[in-house]
């Protein structure tokens, strides 16, 4: 437990560092989100033993410097379960804390990117932690505003992973309905065979409710069984609250 604290304290005191650093910018703005998980799925795998969970997250944007510092959070909501990792039995309590710096910019007018680095901190298995970086590449000009993002983990992971998505947004009338699709392409992380691993279709509709935004989603993961054999294709649904302070 102190250790988990110890995480926060620190992450708080980088966040104070690097607002420091922003000259002349505007104030740093927090984005804040809640979101209830019918199943906490991660490229294809289920991570809390098919039972929902409550992922809150906030976002620290320093000012116009394009650096940003994210939190986000996993908590088992459903019943107790065993975990070979952890060694035994996990209950009600929170089963992994991200911290992740991002920086974000644009090539020009058509191409957005973003380099990040996350860490993994998973508190039940005595803080077993990981760490990963990332590149993201965005064509906004293009046909379905593709995404393609790739990652390495040095550490626990010795592997990386690469995923391409795509999204379209559809209209009738007042109902706006958004659709995403994102494949992953596994190269042999955590000691699996490399190859396309999975696939997640999402449909969502945001609603504007005063300052926050309420989002119902529809899921639908589809994994390789030669990539994923303890992972079945599965439905399941999430509903997201966000808001800017």
């Amino acid at each position: 437990m102190k250790r988990w604290l110890g995480g926060w304290v620190v992450w708080c005191l980088a966040v104070g560092w690097l607002g420091g650093l922003v000259v002349g910018s505007e104030a740093a703005i927090v984005d804040i989100n809640a979101t209830y998980a019918g199943k906490y799925i991660w490229r294809g795998q289920d991570l809390n033993n098919g039972q929902p969970a409550l992922q809150p997250a906030a976002t620290f944007h320093l000012g116009n410097s394009g650096f940003s510092l994210g939190l986000w959070g996993n908590y088992n909501m459903g019943d107790s379960y065993t975990n070979a990792l952890a060694g035994g039995s996990i209950g009600r309590q929170l089963t992994e804390v991200d911290y992740t710096l991002t920086y974000a910019s644009a090539f020009s007018d058509s191409w957005n990117y973003s380099v990040y680095f996350t860490q993994y901190v998973y508190p039940p298995e005595q803080f077993v932690r990981t760490g990963e970086l990332f590149f993201s590449l965005t064509g906004n000009s293009w046909p379905f505003s593709p995404t393609l993002t790739f990652s390495y983990d040095n550490d626990q992971g010795k592997g990386s992973y690469v995923s391409l998505a795509g999204k379209h947004s559809l209209s009738a009338g007042p109902l706006k309905i958004d659709g995403s699709l994102t494949a992953g392409y596994d190269n042999g992380q955590f000691g699996v065979k490399p190859g396309f691993s999975d696939a997640t279709l999402i449909f969502s509709s945001a609603i504007q409710a005063d300052t926050a935004t309420i989002t119902p989603q529809i899921c639908y993961t589809a994994v390789n069984k030669e990539m994923r054999p303890a992972a079945d294709n599965i439905l399941y649904f999430c509903l997201s609250i966000a808001a800017g302070l």
